[in-house]
């Protein structure tokens, strides 16, 4: 990757559960649980397709974290602008292992839980 550089998403999501928001000396941050449409997938049995759903934990800060915790509830739809970061670390058994960490730059509230947005997918033959 160029010097310089960030890698970012943006992402439509709803809220898994409740923002997990802290405050320490006037300032916010905390943890969501955000699920995204990962597509589809046919189901073996039925033999139709399904969505399918990607779970992301993200980290939020300061501004943003003080708006989760004022405006966000579970259910509720947002847009969230990511900034990606690659992680390694050891795992117990010494191996290395790689993972993603995703912390918030942005969110917007879309939609509350009430409001109904999505309609159900039709069946795919």
């Amino acid at each position: 990757m160029s010097k310089g550089t960030m890698q970012k998403m943006w992402a439509s999501a709803r809220m898994g559960k409740e923002p997990d928001i802290k405050e320490k000396d006037g300032k916010f941050y905390g943890r969501l649980s955000v699920a995204t449409d990962g597509g589809l997938t046919k189901d073996k049995e039925t033999d139709k397709y399904m969505q399918k759903t990607a779970w992301l934990d993200v980290s939020v800060f300061g501004n943003d974290a003080k708006f989760c915790k004022e405006y966000i509830n579970k259910g509720d739809l947002v847009s969230l602008e990511l900034q990606v970061q690659n992680n390694k670390w050891t795992d117990k058994e010494g191996k290395d292992t790689y993972g993603y960490d995703f912390i918030c730059k942005e969110i917007k509230l879309s939609a509350k839980a009430e409001q109904k947005t999505d309609e159900p997918l039709a069946d795919i033959q």
